[in-house]
């Protein structure tokens, strides 16, 4: 049973700008995999180079339909903090607690 342990404080929530980028097996951006292959026989992450800035700037999401961007506009790394979980889960917690 789950009865006790849910906790409605969103104390936990990821802030999407403290995400580690780059090469060595870490994500491209925040929002997806880094896609370079670690080079000729391997299969060792540690070996990614850091994915081509090109490929950052073009993974810009964005919400479904009209809403707002996931991230600032362009430069797909940064989180839009109307989008991103440790500003949102705030408002979530103000708005239940009244």
């Amino acid at each position: 049973m789950t009865v006790g342990s849910f906790n409605l404080d969103y104390t936990n929530a990821p802030n999407l700008n403290n995400v580690d980028t780059g090469g060595g097996g870490l994500p491209a951006t925040p929002f997806v995999p880094n896609p370079v292959s670690p080079g000729e026989g391997s299969v060792n992450p540690s070996d990614q180079k850091k994915a081509h800035e090109r490929f950052v700037k073009n993974q810009t999401p964005s919400a479904w339909g009209d809403g707002a961007d996931v991230t600032k506009p362009g430069q797909g790394i940064e989180a839009e903090p109307a989008r991103n979980p440790v500003d949102t889960s705030k408002k979530v917690k103000e708005k239940t607690a009244s």
